[in-house]
């Protein structure tokens, strides 16, 4: 007998979200970010620290927006973001010993970016975008005072806002240090042009070296990032020669001070597409530059979708090992993410780690032998792990158990992996989760669960949200179909600018395997899908009457009018090599709302009111078609604070009323006596 029970909507209220573990230079203790729902509706991020040898986790800030915890590379202070309600960011550093954490510098009111120490601790280095001037505090009290109206955007750029960030305007990131001892701060780069650089000290804290975009077409041109190396006494740059036209990401410098790495795709590309992300690495003094990751076909941008992940947030996330002649990196494969080496000399890349399992790097000790890992799985959120280098081993240790109080009481079912052979003979990976308290012989309702991106991925990663549709009784079914990120550049490039060709294909596939399974009711599906899983949700139930209820959540049903609304930029030969002045037929037949005649599905409708990524005008077109159909539908429209990754971040209270929306929507539609 148990005393656990199956997991609730609200569960997630009480779970830890780890995430940026750092590890002392040293090697003794560990720093990481949680984040838990607070008092007054809010979700509170706070540093935490632990010891190597007790593992005695315990919370070493006090702020309720606390995150990035870089250690001082003495080991004897901690700088670290803090946030105001607001979102408003200052630098902050508190002694290791622990005391009241002090502001470093006073920045205007703004948002801080990326945040490290100089090696020789002397200076602080910070990404900081001001906010304009008629939008800070003192002027939008003074309007009020006046009784004027809010002030018009004045808008130059394709590029002013961004989903997560909101709108900026003018503004961009810029690159600022922080003098350690004095505390005295100014600007030292302001030439990238959309402020989307990466930048690492030099191992002697003379140069920094930068990748960045400084045409004024960098928008719709990312391949002319450059790698420039800026020297801190003088201010002067230059670009290093011989790198080739790419875009970039993260940038490190190899401990030795020969090298740079640095992530990247070849070829004239926009920043989110389908290509494998690799990694370069560069000759400091020749600008000589080998793609090291060109003889696999893995990815090393792939995101992952899984409760604790970064929402939205595409990263190359990869570090130097002590001898310079070897980084290891996270890289995301076949559903899982695993630490993987990489030899400079040979290119050989080798596995470090193995099973179903979710890693991300943190940091490294100074001297190479402790990497700062978390680990989840389907069943387990993330928790703090290290990995000991030792040769070319790496063994794991864990560190926290935060959830484990949590969990002791829950139901959690291990997602089932299954492959699948699609029509043209693909494989297609996907899982499915049971009711926890059905028997093997029991037939449920299922749900297919389709992920967004296109170029996201579903894998084994914990998900309160399947958990739940479980524990009411449906098998889950959630596939990574043409498109997804971790099975090669092909599989990712098969839907290239064709939107439901292959992947529909694959819908397909999946669809006939929930059919032929025994203890399914194929009389009683669903379908669920948020941005472009949406999109497919829209696309599938316009073209089959299969399922008796979906859900459309963030979705795109006219590629028409998704030009231009949309922050991500998309020019237009980019799909279909169309425009909406310019064969609009290519979009409008790869639209959803083009056969909105042909849908019978009853369709639960969810958006934000500030989504930037996906506007809302989407759901208002899908819904009135529906509606004007007289097909069963409902629109559940959040606020305008609210944004495309709310169900991951937004509000506590909104966050469970969407989830309770999803659960009452398929409980009216696929119940017995429908």
């Amino acid at each position: 007998m148990t005393d656990k029970r199956p997991i609730s909507t609200y569960d997630f209220l009480n779970y830890s979200y780890i995430s940026d573990p750092q590890i002392a230079p040293d090697g003794s203790q560990i720093l990481f970010v949680v984040k838990q729902v607070g008092l007054q509706n809010c979700t509170d991020s706070t540093i935490w620290i632990s010891s190597l040898a007790s593992s005695s986790p315990r919370p070493f800030t006090r702020g309720f927006n606390d995150s990035q915890p870089r250690w001082a590379p003495d080991g004897r202070s901690i700088a670290f973001l803090r946030s105001d309600s607001r979102g408003y960011s200052q630098v902050y550093v508190i002694n290791c010993e622990g005391g009241e954490a002090m502001p470093m510098a006073f920045f205007p009111e703004g948002v801080m970016g990326d945040l490290r120490w100089s090696p020789d601790g002397r200076w602080l280095a910070v990404k900081f975008r001001e906010v304009d001037e008629e939008w800070t505090s003192s002027a939008k009290a003074r309007r009020r005072d006046l009784g004027l109206s809010d002030p018009p955007r004045v808008i130059d750029s394709l590029w002013y806002r961004y989903e997560g960030e909101g709108y900026f305007d003018r503004n961009k990131y810029t690159l600022y240090l922080i003098d350690a001892h004095s505390g005295r701060a100014f600007e030292i780069f302001n030439s990238d042009v959309l402020g989307a650089f990466h930048f690492d000290f030099s191992p002697d804290s003379k140069r920094l070296a930068i990748t960045a975009n400084r045409s004024e077409t960098a928008l719709t041109e990312p391949w002319k990032d450059e790698v420039l190396l800026l020297d801190i006494a003088s201010k002067q740059v230059r670009s290093l020669q011989g790198v080739p036209s790419c875009k970039k990401f993260r940038i490190l410098w190899s401990p030795d001070g020969s090298k740079l790495a640095f992530g990247g795709f070849l070829g004239q590309e926009r920043a989110y597409c389908p290509n494998n992300v690799g990694i370069f690495v560069a000759d400091v003094q020749s600008g000589k530059t080998t793609l090291v990751t060109a003889k696999h076909d893995l990815c090393f941008q792939g995101h992952l979708i899984a409760d604790g992940a970064k929402s939205g947030i595409l990263e190359t996330n990869f570090l130097w090992l002590a001898d310079s002649q070897h980084l290891i990196a996270s890289v995301t494969h076949h559903g899982q993410r695993h630490l993987v080496t990489i030899d400079l000399v040979s290119e050989a890349i080798t596995f470090e780690t193995c099973g179903r399992y979710l890693y991300e790097l943190g940091n490294v000790s100074a001297d190479g032998s402790t990497l700062a890992l978390t680990r989840g799985s389907g069943a387990a959120l993330p928790e703090v792990f290290v990995g000991k280098v030792s040769g070319k081993e790496i063994v794991v240790q864990q560190i926290t158990h935060l959830n484990d109080d949590c969990f002791s009481n829950l139901i959690v079912v291990e997602p089932e992996e299954h492959w699948i052979a699609a029509a043209d003979g693909s494989k297609i990976q996907l899982w499915m989760v049971r009711p926890p308290e059905a028997t093997k012989e029991a037939v449920t309702p299922a749900i297919l669960d389709i992920h967004g991106g296109p170029h996201g991925c579903y894998g084994d990663g914990f998900r309160h949200d399947v958990q739940v549709l479980a524990a009411q009784g449906y098998t889950v079914i959630y596939p990574n179909i043409r498109g997804s990120k971790g099975y090669g550049s092909a599989f990712s490039m098969a839907i290239r600018d064709r939107w439901a060709s292959k992947d529909w294909d694959d819908i397909q596939s999946v669809m006939a395997f929930i059919q032929r399974q025994p203890n399914i009711d194929a009389e009683r599906m669903g379908i669920l899908g948020v941005s472009y899983g949406g999109y497919m949700a829209n696309w599938t139930i316009s073209h089959t009457h299969l399922f008796k209820a979906a859900v459309s959540d963030r979705a795109i049903c006219n590629l028409v009018s998704f030009f231009g609304t949309t922050d991500i930029v998309r020019p237009p030969e980019l799909f279909g090599h169309a425009s909406p002045w310019e064969h609009a037929e290519v979009l409008w037949d790869a639209s959803p709302l083009k056969y909105a005649g042909q849908v019978t599905t009853p369709t639960l409708v969810i958006h934000s009111e500030g989504d930037l990524r996906v506007n809302v005008e989407q759901a208002e077109q899908w819904y009135t078609a529906l509606r004007f159909r007289n097909i069963p539908s409902r629109f559940v429209r959040y606020p305008r604070t609210t944004g495309h990754f709310m169900a991951a971040g937004g509000p506590p209270d909104l966050r469970l009323h969407r989830l309770e929306q999803i659960v009452m929507w398929f409980q009216t539609y696929l119940e017995d006596n429908q």
